[in-house]
C-alpha cells in the first residue's frame, strides 16, 4: 500500500515518522513519549490542502531554523479525537494498542493500486505507546465504498500493518536517522468483469528517514518549537488476480514532518511520485495545525428584569470554526415561578436557517438544533425568549442551567457558564425631542437621570435603560447649536407683541423671555439685538436651550412657570413616549433648521436699499442716509458696513423718527447695526440716518463707507441693492483691489467693485466650479480710479445661469505689469 494512507490517515504524524534511534547529537529539542498527544479527549483539528499543485516553499534544514508555511489553505477540516480502545469497532483486532485516534473526514487511500480521493468516513488508527516506542499496529476502516470504472470495492474492517513499519524510538532528537523496510499483503473478494475473484496486492514499503533540523516553523495560526523529519519513501506494488500478476508499480516520495512537543506532528508537506529535488516546490499535499484539544465554551449572561418583561436573552458560543459542528443538542433549567412561555428563536444568530425545536420539560427546555453547515465563528448560538411572571418579587432569582450538550462530532472540551436572571424594579424610558415651531427632530440633545446618560439621534429619539425602581427626574440639556436663528426679526416680533399690534404663542413667550423673569417685554427686545450685532453672547436668562414636556398642557396662564424635567415618584413601570419640546431662547420667529420658513406671510416682497448723499456738518461731521423702499412691512434690518477708519470714526445710528429700537457694535472699521420696530420701518423718508466725525479735518475729506451685508425681517424680503457704496471726494486708489460683490448670495444682479492705480486695460470674467467661462463682462480701458460693473445672473446666450458657485476675475494690464484678482461669489435662484 502506498504511503499517501500512512500519512493522510494518521494525522498525527508520529505515525510517519519511523525512526530509529541514532547516536545523539547536541539537540535543542528532544522529543519523549509522553510529549505526544495521546490522552483520552484530546482533540486535533488539521486542515489538509489536496490540490495537486500547491506551492510550497520547504525552507532549509540544519539548526536555528525558521520555516514558514503560510501559503493559503483551501482544503477540508480534518479532525481526530483520541478515544477509549473499547468504545471503538476493531478493539479485538489490535489486543496490544493502548492509544486509538479516531479520524473523520474526508481521506484519500489505495486499494490494489487504485488511489481514491476525498471519501468520507470514519477510520480508527491503533498504537502501541511506552516510554521507549511508538509502534502503530493497525488501522481501522467503518465503511468505504469506491467506485472506479468496472471496478467496484466494498470493504469494511482494519489493515493489519507489521510492527516494523511504523516504529518510534524515544528520545526523537535532531540528528537522528533510520531505514525501515515491510512486506506486507492486502486482499479482498470482489467482482471482476463479472467474475468474483480474490484480488491481492503485495507491498514492500523502504523509508529512510533523518531529522534533518531543529528550529521554529511558522503557520498562519501559531508558532511551534518543532523538529523537521525528511523522509525518503520508496514503494513497490504487485497486483495479482486468478493468481496473475496484473500490475506492478515502484514510486518515490520526499515528505517533510515538523513535530512539536505535546502537539505531534503540526505541519507536513508531501511530495508528487517520482520527485528526485529534496527542496521541491510543488507539493502533492500540504497539512497544518489549526486547533489542539479546543475548548467550546457555551453561556448565559446574568441579566435581570422586571415583572412583566419580555426578556430575549442570547445563548452564547466560543468559536467553533473547523470543529465540524452542525447539530446540538441540549438542555436549559429555569425557575418556571419566575419565567414562563420560554420558547427559543434563531432569526440573526449564528443557527439562522437551521431547524429549531424546543419541548418542554419539567424544568426547562430540551433543545435540538441541526443545519446543513457547520458552525464557523464565535457569537450568538440562539436566543432564549422567555416572560418574567408578573407575580414575581424583587431579588428572587433563577439559574440559567445548560447541561446534557450532545455534539455530532465528539471531540472538543465542553466549558458551560450558566447565567442567573434576578427579579429587579428596573424599567426602560424612551421618547422624542422635537423644536417647538416645526417638529424637527433636535439631535445632541443630553438627557440626565440620575447616574444614567443618554442622547438624542438624528432623528430626535432618545432611550435610558435599566433604571431601578424610585425616585427620579429626566432633564434634557443642550448647549450651542443656534444656527443662527437670533435676529433684530425677532425682536421686532416682542415689540410688536407689546403694543398689541400681534400675539405670540406660549412656547413663543419662552423664547422670547430672554431674561428669564416671567415676562415679555420690551427689555427681551433690546437683549437681543444686543445680542445679533455681538454685544453680548449670552442672555441673562443663562441657558442657550429650554426644554417643556410635551405632556405639559402649555397655556396663556402657565407659560411661564412651565417645567424642565418629567419627574418620577416613583418610577414604577416602563415609559414611553416622554418627549419635550426644545426651544433655542431668543428665536420668536421659530426658524432653528429652517431655510426661509415664511412664518408671516404678509412679510413677504422686494425691497431696494440704497446710500443718500454725504452731507458735512459744522463740526467736521459726516450725515449718510439710508434709504429702504419697499411694499412689504420691513419690522427689521440687520447691517454690516464696512467703513475707512484711518479717516473717520463712527459716532451713532439716528432713527430718523421711527417708533424702533437700535443697536450697534464696532469692531475696527466693520460695524454691525440691528434694528426693530413695532409698526412698519419703510416710509418714503429715510430710515435712519449714520453719522461719523472727522479724525483729521485740516486735509483732505477723503472717505467710504461700503454695505457688505443686509438682512430685512430674517431674510423674508428680498433686497435689491442700488447703490450699495458712498464717498465724499473721489478717491485715487493707490494700489489694484478687487472687492466682495454685493449682495452677496445674490437672487438676480450684484455689483462687482474694483480699483486701479493707473490707466489699464481691464478684462473681467465669470467662471463655473469646473473652470468653464460662463460670460465676460467687461474688456475695455479703463482711467486711473474705483470702478463698478453689474453682473444681470445670465450666460453668454442670455439665459439664466443656475444657482451655485461661481468665481469673477478681473485682470489688469498695462504698460508695466499684468495682474489679476479672483472673488467668489454665490448665485441663489
Amino acid at each position: 500500500m502506498r504511503n499517501e494512507i500512512r500519512l493522510m490517515l494518521l494525522t498525527i504524524g508520529i505515525l510517519a515518522m519511523s525512526l530509529v534511534a541514532a547516536p545523539n547529537l547536541l539537540a535543542q529539542i528532544a522529543i519523549l513519549s509522553e510529549d505526544f498527544p495521546s490522552a483520552i479527549g484530546a482533540y486535533i483539528v488539521t486542515e489538509d490542502d489536496t490540490v495537486d499543485t500547491v506551492e510550497v516553499n520547504i525552507g532549509f534544514p540544519g539548526a536555528n531554523q525558521v520555516w514558514r508555511l503560510d501559503q493559503a489553505y483551501p482544503g477540508e477540516f480534518s479532525h481526530q479525537l483520541f478515544v477509549d480502545k473499547f468504545e471503538t469497532p476493531f478493539a479485538d483486532d489490535f489486543p496490544e494498542a493502548n492509544v486509538v485516534s479516531r479520524y473523520a473526514g474526508k481521506l484519500g487511500y489505495l486499494i490494489h493500486s487504485y488511489y481514491f480521493d476525498d471519501t468520507e468516513g470514519l477510520f480508527y488508527t491503533y498504537q502501541l505507546n511506552s516510554p521507549d516506542s511508538l509502534v502503530v499496529q493497525g488501522i481501522g476502516f467503518d465503511y468505504s465504498i469506491v467506485n472506479f470504472n468496472e471496478f467496484r470495492f466494498s470493504y469494511a474492517g482494519p489493515v493489519d500493518i507489521t510492527p516494523d513499519l511504523l516504529l518510534c524510538h524515544f528520545p526523537l532528537t535532531y540528528g537522528d536517522s533510520c531505514k525501515t523496510v515491510s512486506y506486507f499483503s492486502v486482499s479482498i473478494d470482489t467482482i471482476l468483469y463479472g467474475n468474483r475473484t480474490e484480488l491481492i496486492t503485495n507491498v514492500k514499503d523502504s523509508t529512510y528517514s533523518i531529522v534533518d533540523g531543529w528550529g521554529t516553523l511558522i503557520l498562519p495560526n501559531a508558532s511551534y518549537e518543532c523538529l523537521r523529519i525528511k523522509s525518503y519513501i520508496f514503494l513497490t506494488e504487485d497486483l495479482y488476480a486468478f493468481g496473475v500478476l496484473l500490475r506492478s508499480r515502484e514510486s518515490r516520495t520526499i515528505n517533510y514532518n515538523w513535530v512539536a512537543k505535546q502537539y505531534g506532528i503540526v505541519a507536513r508537506a508531501i511530495s508528487h511520485h517520482d520527485v528526485m529535488d529534496d527542496n521541491f516546490t510543488i507539493a502533492k499535499q500540504v497539512s497544518r495545525l489549526v486547533l489542539f484539544n479546543p475548548e467550546l465554551a457555551f453561556s448565559i449572561r446574568d441579566t435581570i428584569g422586571a415583572p412583566g418583561d419580555t426578556l430575549n436573552l442570547p445563548v452564547l458560543i466560543t468559536d467553533a470554526t473547523g470543529l465540524d459542528i452542525s447539530d446540538i443538542k441540549m438542555q436549559i433549567n429555569f425557575d418556571k415561578s419566575i419565567l414562563s412561555d420560554i420558547e427559543i428563536h434563531t432569526g440573526g444568530s449564528l443557527s439562522e436557517g437551521w431547524t429549531a425545536n424546543a419541548i418542554a420539560s419539567e424544568n426547562g427546555l430540551a433543545i435540538e438544533l441541526a443545519g446543513d453547515r457547520p458552525l464557523r465563528e464565535a457569537g450568538i448560538l440562539f436566543y432564549l425568549k422567555a416572560v418574567v411572571n408578573a407575580a414575581a418579587v424583587e431579588n428572587q432569582k433563577s439559574v440559567f442551567e445548560i447541561s446534557e450538550i450532545e455534539l455530532r462530532e465528539k471531540g472538543p472540551r465542553i466549558k458551560i457558564y450558566n447565567g442567573q436572571f434576578t427579579v429587579k424594579y428596573i424599567y426602560n424610558i424612551a421618547g422624542n425631542i422635537k423644536y417647538y415651531s416645526n417638529n424637527r427632530g433636535i439631535s445632541n440633545v443630553e438627557l440626565n437621570l440620575s447616574n444614567h446618560k443618554a442622547s438624542t439621534d438624528v432623528n430626535g429619539q432618545f432611550a435610558l435603560h435599566s433604571i431601578p425602581l424610585g425616585n427620579h427626574e429626566l432633564t434634557p440639556v443642550k448647549i450651542a447649536d443656534l444656527k443662527n436663528s437670533i435676529g433684530a426679526f425677532d425682536a421686532s416680533m416682542i415689540l410688536r407683541y407689546v403694543v398689541g399690534l400681534d400675539t405670540l404663542s406660549p412656547y413663543q413667550k419662552v423664547a422670547a423671555d430672554v431674561t428669564g423673569n416671567g415676562q415679555v417685554s420690551a427689555l427681551d427686545a433690546s437683549n437681543i439685538l444686543r445680542y445679533a450685532v455681538g454685544l453680548i453672547t449670552k442672555f441673562p436668562v443663562g441657558e442657550d436651550w429650554r426644554f417643556i414636556p410635551s405632556q405639559f398642557e402649555i397655556s396663556e396662564a402657565n407659560w411661564s412657570k412651565s417645567p424642565d424635567c418629567i419627574r418620577y415618584a416613583p418610577l414604577m413601570a416602563h415609559q414611553r413616549n416622554q418627549d419635550f419640546k426644545g426651544i433655542i431662547y431668543g428665536d420668536v420667529s421659530g426658524n432653528w433648521s429652517s431655510v426661509n420658513q415664511l412664518l408671516m406671510k404678509n412679510f413677504c416682497g422686494i425691497a431696494t436699499f440704497e446710500f443718500g448723499e454725504i452731507s458735512q456738518g459744522a463740526d467736521s461731521e459726516l450725515f449718510v442716509p439710508v434709504k429702504i423702499y419697499s411694499t412689504a412691512d420691513i419690522l427689521s434690518v440687520e447691517l454690516n458696513l464696512a467703513f475707512d477708519s484711518n479717516q473717520v470714526t463712527f459716532c451713532g445710528v439716528e432713527l430718523m423718527g421711527k417708533d424702533c429700537q437700535a443697536m450697534y457694535y464696532e469692531n475696527d472699521d466693520d460695524l454691525q447695526i440691528a434694528v426693530a420696530g413695532a409698526a412698519r420701518l419703510n416710509s418714503s423718508e429715510d430710515l435712519f440716518q449714520l453719522t461719523f466725525l472727522m479724525n483729521d479735518p485740516s486735509r483732505a475729506k477723503n472717505t467710504w463707507i461700503r454695505l457688505n451685508n443686509i438682512s430685512l425681517n430674517e431674510n423674508l424680503i428680498q433686497i435689491n441693492v442700488l447703490k450699495g457704496d458712498v464717498q465724499t471726494i473721489p478717491v485715487q486708489p493707490t494700489r489694484f483691489a478687487l472687492h466682495q460683490n454685493y449682495p452677496n448670495p445674490f437672487n438676480s444682479n450684484t455689483m462687482i467693485t474694483f480699483a486701479i492705480a493707473q490707466s489699464s486695460h481691464v478684462k473681467i470674467e465669470v467662471f463655473n466650479t469646473i473652470g468653464q467661462c460662463v460670460k465676460i463682462l467687461l474688456d475695455e480701458n479703463l482711467e486711473r480710479g474705483e470702478h463698478r460693473v453689474q453682473w444681470d445672473g445670465k450666460r453668454h446666450n442670455d439665459t439664466d445661469a443656475p444657482s451655485g458657485v461661481y468665481f469673477y476675475c478681473v485682470k489688469s494690464s498695462n504698460e508695466t505689469e499684468t495682474r489679476q484678482l479672483i472673488q467668489k461669489m454665490i448665485l441663489i435662484r
